[in-house]
């Protein structure tokens, strides 16, 4: 068998709603008891590229004593008969892994033991190599209906196991005979094969950063660098696109928590960390992978910072902010570098030369222009929790993921002199 075959991981897991319920029944029935439970999983393998799994129905739940150590082999005959049932009047639905159930406050990492049944539970469906998922609850504390809820996978080529994303979901629909690839109604208009190999940093997650890094998610685009240093506040929920559960995160967090939320399959990396010319270097050393660097911080500062950085990387670079109120949104595109023009304007040459302006400012007429883009000069260090509805912030985050998409594309700019 290739290695490829025994290279597939999860990406995400849907439990039905009705699973979900059962679980939690028998996790506070026999963990009220000081004992474990324990059941097999079934359901379907959704989205072949995703490699998504969606669990529809579990079966022999009980006590762990029946199943030690949820050795799927001990009852695999009972298994098979239960599905032989099951495909009948289902003729898409799978086994996929084992769930058990841990008495105590907290879920630790895989026991030994866990990791042991991982690793023997090869699932294989016409030659072809399937990981199963392991799902493990815990009770949040033993006098409160209140479970934890973690799933696992395991990789054989890497000998390794895994964390996946689980998402709780309703049942409107019959899932065998609807389309389940997330993105079936925009891959006639974006190549998200091609997209889900590009890497976009987005630096800044409020209210404009937090709503491209949705929107580019949901556009099929497949690796994330988010930058923020700030804590997720209830005043950032009316215009932010995480929720109020994410309330009391950091940012970047916060957002990572709401894409996964969405089972969009980005491998995204998470940095707390605030731009200024401390961290320079290292912030400059991890953009150099990236193949656009976004821009949502509202502070000239990390402008004229990102600038430099775009620059020297020859990276292109979209900024994007609001006037207080929105008033004027502003989407600033620097791709001169990167064109080869070198007469073009970067971020900096808006405030040192006279290219948007029919007279050219003096030296000390900087405040000036820096209010006529936008920005309170009194606070040119850091962004500005200004005032302003989502609604009208919005035509400025649709543009700058619509720039984005179209540069990683590699469309012809529209704007581009003859």
């Amino acid at each position: 068998m290739q290695s490829r075959e025994l290279n597939k991981i999860i990406r995400y897991l849907l439990i039905c709603q009705r699973v979900f319920t059962k679980i939690k029944k028998e996790t506070h029935e026999w963990g009220f008891k000081g004992k474990e439970a324990c059941g097999a999983l079934v359901g379907y393998r959704l989205c072949k590229e995703n490699n998504c799994y969606l669990i529809v129905k579990d079966t022999l739940i009980g006590p762990n004593t029946r199943r030690h150590n949820i050795n799927c082999f001990i009852d695999a005959e009972y298994v098979e008969k239960e599905l032989t049932k099951l495909k009948s009047t289902e003729p898409y639905i799978d086994y996929l892994g084992e769930w058990h159930s841990h008495y105590f406050q907290e879920i630790p990492s895989p026991s030994g033991a866990d990791i042991g049944s991982l690793q023997e539970i090869n699932l294989f469906e016409n030659g072809r190599y399937h990981p199963a998922v392991l799902v493990i609850t815990g009770l949040k504390k033993r006098t409160h209906a209140r479970i934890s809820m973690k799933a696992f996978s395991y990789t054989p080529s890497h000998n390794k196991v895994y964390r996946v994303p689980i998402q709780v979901i309703g049942e409107a629909y019959r899932f065998d005979t609807i389309d389940l690839d997330i993105f079936s109604r925009i891959n006639e208009v974006v190549r998200i094969s091609d997209l889900s190999k590009k890497n976009v940093a987005i630096i800044g997650l409020g209210s404009g950063g937090s709503n491209v890094a949705l929107l580019l998610a949901k556009s099929g685009v497949g690796n994330f660098i988010l930058i923020d240093y700030d804590i997720y506040a209830p005043a950032n929920v009316i215009r932010g696109a995480p929720l109020m559960l994410d309330v009391g995160y950091p940012k970047t967090l916060a957002v990572k928590r709401v894409l996964r939320r969405y089972g969009v399959r980005a491998r995204i990396e998470a940095y707390e960390a605030k731009l200024d010319l401390e961290n320079y270097d290292k912030m400059k050393e991890l953009l150099k992978k990236v193949d656009l660097i976004v821009d949502a911080t509202g502070s000239v500062q990390a402008h004229l910072l990102l600038n430099k950085v775009a620059l020297e990387l020859k990276k292109p670079l979209i900024m994007s902010w609001a006037a207080p109120y929105a008033t004027i949104n502003i989407v600033f595109i620097m791709l001169a570098e990167i064109l080869g023009f070198e007469n073009y304007a970067c971020y900096e040459c808006l405030f040192k030369h006279k290219i948007f302006e029919e007279t050219p400012y003096d030296e000390g007429d900087l405040e000036e222009r820096y209010r006529r883009y936008g920005y309170d000069y009194r606070q040119l260090d850091q962004a500005i929790a200004a005032q302003g509805l989502l609604i009208d912030l919005m035509p400025a985050v649709s543009y700058t993921a619509k720039l984005a998409l179209r540069i990683l594309q590699g469309k012809t700019w529209f704007y581009m002199p003859n």
